[in-house]
């Protein structure tokens, strides 16, 4: 199964969101299953990355506790998607809504099958 994780960082370790998602992810690889992850960083191998969005004055102290926002790049978004069978959302920000197309409300961990159509 194809699984993509959104998370708001990927390149932070002080962050127990993106740390527990990576964890996640290698026990979801041993099992078998293809992970990507959909995350302010740069393009990688099992990374959708995005550019980070600066939110001045409030950088210093996001940064201080592992905190970064993605930029919502539509293209990235819509290529992570389409390749993923299952999107696990971590956190109710707006980039983790684009990424599945529903309005996440007062959640911490969301898990959202992606359902395909296929014309008839």
């Amino acid at each position: 199964m194809k699984i993509l994780f959104v998370i708001d960082a990927y390149n932070t370790n002080n962050n127990g969101t993106t740390i527990s998602a990576k964890r996640f992810g290698e026990e979801l690889r041993k099992r078998g299953h293809e992970v990507r992850f959909l995350a302010t960083s740069e393009p990688k191998e099992g990374v959708y990355g995005m550019k980070e969005l600066k939110l001045r004055p409030f950088n210093g102290i996001l940064r201080k506790y592992g905190f970064q926002f993605a930029k919502s790049d539509k293209r990235v978004i819509r290529e992570a998607v389409e390749w993923a069978d299952i999107i696990h959302c971590y956190m109710p920000f707006p980039r983790h809504s684009a990424s599945t197309g529903i309005t996440i409300t007062n959640t911490t961990v969301s898990v959202w099958t992606k359902w395909r159509r296929t014309s008839p």
